[in-house]
């Protein structure tokens, strides 16, 4: 991964917000 510059941070917030949503997919299957 390339360092993210300032300008990123939406899409770093974006990326979380999907990490979430997979995360509460793996706790209801599990």
């Amino acid at each position: 991964l390339k360092n993210t510059p300032p300008e990123n941070k939406g899409d770093i917030e974006f990326l979380n917000e999907e990490l979430n949503r997979i995360n509460q997919i793996k706790e209801t299957l599990s």
